[in-house]
């Protein structure tokens, strides 16, 4: 089953950020009279970056499938045995690992004896409870202030 990353206000922010501030480098060469080349390389390499963050929202997502975790974002994928997962912490926001999300509160899914991946699927409770469906003696973790 397939999961999608919740995409939060955080994420939308920062590319309308970045969209302003291309819009308004944009303006700025215009007036300072920039040469055409400046306005193309400059135009080339920020459409690169807008069309990254925007492609990362329907490449980033998570699948369960049979026993084991996939996790994608854009070209990043990683590959965890359902198995091997001890313990989620369902609503943390701080983390400071690997992480494939597009939103701030998510969960830390804690594997083997050192990993863990940090993940953000639309539907949370639904995605935890079927780990737990499969691996029964997954810990569960609740954060009070989980959204």
């Amino acid at each position: 089953m397939r999961y999608k990353s919740r995409v939060d206000w955080f994420f939308k922010s920062a590319i309308a950020l970045i969209v302003l501030s291309f819009i308004a480098g944009l303006i700025q060469m215009k007036l300072d009279n920039e040469s055409t080349s400046s306005l193309v390389l400059f135009s080339i390499v920020m459409g690169v970056v807008v069309l990254f963050l925007f492609s990362l929202i329907p490449t980033t997502y998570y699948d369960i499938k049979e026993d084991q975790l996939y996790c994608r974002s854009l070209f990043f994928r990683k590959k965890v045995p359902i198995n091997s997962i001890r313990k989620v912490d369902v609503g943390n926001s701080l983390y400071a690992g690997m992480k494939m999300s597009l939103a701030l509160k998510g969960i830390i899914v804690h594997f083997n004896k050192y990993d863990e991946i940090y993940i953000s699927p639309e539907n949370q409770q639904e995605f935890v409870q079927h780990l737990v469906k499969i691996n029964p003696q997954i810990e569960l973790i609740e954060n009070k202030k989980s959204a």
